[in-house]
C-alpha cells in the first residue's frame, strides 16, 4: 500500500493500491494527530477483521467494561508475535504511527516497536473508563481508530460546559497532560468512521457509553518508544 499523509508519501511495495491519507495537529502541551482515513481503506480493515474468526480474547489486558475485545497483533518481546491480520493491515498501523513520530518536532532520534493491536465491538451501555496505556516500555504512543459508527449512537442531551453544547454518549474525550493555562485541558473528537487520533502513552482518556443498537468498533495500538534523544 501506499499512503500520502500530506507532509510525505509512505510506500509499501507488497501493495500497489494508494490511499491519500488527511492529517491534522491538535496541541495539548503533547501533540494528538488527527488522520482520516479513506472509506475504501476502513472497508478493508472491517473486511479483514470479520474474514476471520480466531481473534483471541482481550479482555483480561484490557480497562474496558465491553464484553468483545479481541486481539490481532501481540508482540511478546522475546521475538514471538501472534498475528491474525496481515502484513497490510499491520504496516497501516506502522506507517501512520511512523508520520506521527517523525512529525514531533523535539525528536532528533527514536526507536520504534510495534507491540500490540486490538479492537473493541463496543454494544449499548458498554464503556470504558478513563485510563491510560502502557506497553513494555513506559514511553510510547497509541492511538483510536473509529471503523464502525452506528447510526444514532450521538443521540442524547447536548451538555454546554465541557462537551461543546453536544452529547457525549459514545464518544472519546481525552485530557491533557500538562497544567498551564493556555494548554487544552481536554478534546472531545468527532465520533466518525476513518477518523484515527495518534497520542502520547500518557495521555488519559474515556469512551461514554450510548444508548443506540448497533456495534461501535473502534481499534487500538500500543508502540513502545524505548529510546529518545532530543533536538532540544
Amino acid at each position: 500500500m501506499r499512503f500520502n499523509t500530506g507532509d510525505k508519501e509512505k510506500d509499501h511495495p507488497s501493495d500497489n493500491r494508494e490511499f491519500k491519507i488527511k492529517s491534522k495537529e491538535i496541541w495539548m502541551g503533547q501533540l494528538v494527530r488527527e488522520y482520516t482515513l479513506q472509506p475504501e481503506l476502513i472497508t478493508l480493515l472491517n473486511t479483514e477483521i470479520d474474514g476471520r474468526k480466531d481473534h483471541p480474547k482481550w479482555n483480561e489486558y484490557l480497562a474496558g467494561n465491553i464484553k468483545d475485545q479481541y486481539n490481532l497483533y501481540f508482540h511478546d518481546g522475546k521475538e514471538n508475535i501472534k498475528q491474525t491480520i496481515s502484513e497490510s493491515f499491520v504496516n497501516v498501523i506502522k506507517t501512520l504511527a511512523k508520520d506521527y513520530l517523525d512529525y514531533l518536532p523535539v525528536l532528533k532520534t527514536y526507536e520504534a516497536k510495534l507491540a500490540s493491536i486490538w479492537y473493541n465491538d463496543q454494544k449499548k451501555y458498554e464503556y470504558n473508563p478513563i485510563h491510560a496505556h502502557t506497553g513494555r516500555s513506559a514511553t510510547g504512543i497509541t492511538g483510536v481508530m473509529y471503523l464502525k459508527v452506528p447510526d444514532g449512537i450521538n443521540t442524547g442531551t447536548p451538555i454546554k460546559s465541557f462537551f461543546h453544547n453536544s452529547s457525549p454518549n459514545g464518544r472519546t474525550q481525552i485530557f491533557g497532560n500538562i497544567s498551564s493555562e493556555l494548554t487544552r485541558k481536554s478534546i472531545f473528537p468527532p465520533l466518525k468512521e476513518g477518523m484515527f487520533y495518534i497520542f502520547p502513552y500518557d495521555l488519559y482518556h474515556v469512551v461514554y457509553p450510548f444508548k443506540a443498537e448497533g456495534t461501535r468498533r473502534s481499534l487500538s495500538f500500543n508502540m513502545d518508544v524505548p529510546a529518545v534523544t532530543f533536538n532540544i
